[in-house]
C-alpha cells in the first residue's frame, strides 16, 4: 500500500491537563493555523484509578485504596470536571481562528490513541513529556513511549515548557545515508519546508565503523545531490553509541528539533533500531520528531 503525501491536516493532542501537556497544546496551536490544521484534542481516564496518595486527578482527592475500590462513585464526577476543563482548552483554541474537537473517554491510553489516530486518518500527535525518566507524565496511567513505538503517524514530543512562539529553524537529521533512507526523503523535505529550517545532517561513526571522514562525507554529500537537498550542513560525531553520539550534538549545535524514524527494518541501518530513536526522546532536551519508515507497495 502506497504511503500518502506528507501534510499536516488533522493532529491529535493528548490531555492530562499537566503544564506539559497544555505547552504541547499550545505548539499544535501554533502548527495548526501555519497548516490550516484541525485539533482533537484527547483526555483518557484508566480504570481503576491508581493515583498515589494525597494527589488529584482533574481536581478530585484520592488515595490508593479509595482510587481503587470507588472509581465507579467517582466517575461521574470525574468525568464532569475533566469535560470542564476541555472545554475551556476547546474556547482558546477557538478563539485563534482554529477548529477544535475533543473527546473524554474511559479506555486504555495507548491502544485509544493509536486507534483514534489510524480511524481518523490523523497527520500528527504532539504530546508533552518530562523526559529523562520516561514518557510517562504526559498522560496518567499510561506509557508514552508506546505511543512513540506504534503510533503509525510522526509524534511530536515537547520536553520542556518553552516561551515565545514554537519556531523551528535548524533540524538535526541522524542518518546513515544508505540507500533504504530515500523512502524517508519526502517526509524529511515536508518539515524543512515547513518550518523554512536548516538540514544537520548527522552521521555517528560508532568504534566498529571503519569509514574515514572523507568517505563519509562523500556519502552525505551523494544523498543530498541525489534528492537534491537545499540549506544543509554536514556533521560527523565519533561516539560508541548511537544515541549518545546524537545527544552530544545537541548540546554542541543546538538545534531546535531533532527529526528521526522510530525504528527500521531487516536490513536497515541499526541507528534506525527504535531502541535508539526512544532513548533519544527519552533524554533529549529539546523537541523530538519521531515517524515510522514508510511502508512500500508489494
Amino acid at each position: 500500500m502506497n504511503n500518502p503525501q506528507p501534510g499536516i491536516r488533522k493532529i491529535v493532542v493528548p490531555i492530562d491537563f499537566s503544564d506539559l501537556s497544555q505547552q504541547a497544546y499550545q505548539v499544535a496551536l501554533q502548527l495548526a493555523r501555519k497548516s490550516g490544521a484541525m485539533i482533537k484534542l484527547l483526555h483518557i481516564i484508566e480504570l481503576p484509578l491508581t493515583s498515589g496518595y494525597g494527589t488529584s486527578y482533574a481536581g478530585i482527592e484520592m488515595n490508593p485504596v479509595g482510587a481503587y475500590q470507588s472509581y465507579d462513585f467517582m466517575l461521574p464526577e470525574l468525568l464532569e470536571q475533566s469535560k470542564q476543563q476541555m472545554n475551556k482548552l476547546v474556547e482558546m483554541g477557538a478563539a485563534q481562528g482554529v477548529i477544535i474537537e475533543s473527546e473524554v473517554v474511559t479506555d486504555l491510553a495507548v491502544n485509544k490513541i493509536v486507534n483514534v489516530v489510524t480511524e481518523e486518518q490523523v497527520d500528527l500527535v504532539v504530546i508533552g513529556s518530562a523526559g529523562a525518566e520516561g514518557l510517562e507524565e504526559f498522560l496518567i496511567g499510561s506509557d508514552a513511549e508506546e505511543v512513540v513505538r506504534h503510533c503509525p503517524c510522526p509524534v511530536l514530543t515537547i520536553k520542556q515548557p518553552t516561551s515565545g512562539n514554537f519556531e523551528v529553524q535548524q533540524i538535526l537529521f541522524p542518518s546513515d545515508f544508505a540507500p533504504e533512507t530515500t523512502a524517508i526523503v519526502p517526509i524529511l523535505t515536508f518539515f524543512q519546508q515547513f518550518f523554512g529550517a536548516r538540514l544537520n545532517l548527522l552521521y555517528v561513526r560508532t568504534k566498529n565503523d571503519s569509514s574515514s571522514e572523507q568517505e563519509l562525507h562523500d556519502r552525505m554529500q551523494a544523498f543530498v545531490q541525489a534528492h537534491h537537498l537545499t540549506e544543509v550542513h554536514f556533521l560527523i560525531q565519533p561516539n560508541s553509541s548511537a544515541s549518545e553520539g546524537i545527544l552530544e550534538v545537541v548540546n554542541t549545535v543546538t538545534p531546535d528539533l531533532i527529526l528521526m524514524p522510530t525504528h527500521g527494518r531487516t536490513g536497515l541501518a541499526h541507528l534506525f533500531h527504535k531502541s535508539v530513536a526512544e532513548s533519544v526522546v527519552n533524554h533529549a532536551s529539546i523537541p523530538v520528531l519521531t515517524f515510522h519508515w514508510p511502508t512500500t507497495s508489494s
